[in-house]
C-alpha cells in the first residue's frame, strides 16, 4: 500500500533517511538497509539529552551529579562517555558511593536540536558489540577513576 500513507511509505521513508545519516565519522551509513526492517533502524539511533554539569539531582536514597562529558576517539568514530559520582547518604541501609561512567555510544550527530525542556540532545548509536565495550572501557578506566562503566 504505497502512495496512501501506509506501511510501505513509512519504511520507504525511513530507509531513504537511515542511508543519508552521516555515522559520527564522516562517512555514510555502511550498511545495507534495504533489507532490514523499519523498527531494527528505530532501535539503532537513540537521543542523549545533556543535562546540566556539576548540579546534585536529588534522589529517595541520596543525589547524584553528572560531573563531564567526553568525546572519545575510537576507530575512526567518536564515543560519548559521562562521569558522574553517586552518593547514598539518606538511605536507612547505610551510607556510601561510586564514580561511574555511562556511555550512551556513538555520537551521529552532535547537538543536533533541543528537547522540550530547551535542553541540547545529541544522536548516538548504542554500542552493542562486545569486543568495543571491553576496549572502550579499558580506556576509560586509564583516564577516569570510576568503578563501573556502563553503557547504554
Amino acid at each position: 500500500m504505497t502512495g496512501q500513507g501506509g506501511v510501505g511509505d513509512a519504511t520507504s521513508v525511513i530507509l531513504s533517511a537511515a542511508k543519508n545519516l552521516m555515522w559520527g565519522h564522516g562517512a555514510p551509513c555502511p550498511y545495507n538497509l534495504s533489507s532490514w526492517p523499519s523498527w531494527m533502524i528505530f532501535c539503532m539511533i537513540r537521543t542523549y539529552t545533556h543535562i546540566q554539569l556539576n548540579e546534585e539531582v536529588q534522589a529517595i536514597g541520596g543525589h547524584y551529579s553528572l560531573e563531564k562529558e567526553v568525546r572519545l576517539p575510537y576507530n575512526g568514530r567518536e564515543v560519548l562517555y559521562i562521569v558522574g559520582t553517586g552518593i547514598i547518604d539518606s538511605s536507612c541501609c547505610g551510607m556510601g558511593g561510586c564514580h561511574y561512567a555511562v556511555v550512551p555510544g556513538y555520537i551521529l550527530k552532535w547537538k543536533s536540536g533541543v528537547n522540550p525542556d530547551k535542553l541540547p540532545v545529541t544522536e548516538v548509536e548504542p554500542i552493542r558489540d562486545e569486543k568495543s565495550r571491553r576496549e572502550i572501557t579499558e580506556l576509560i578506566k586509564k583516564t577516569e577513576l570510576v568503578q563501573v562503566v556502563d553503557f547504554h
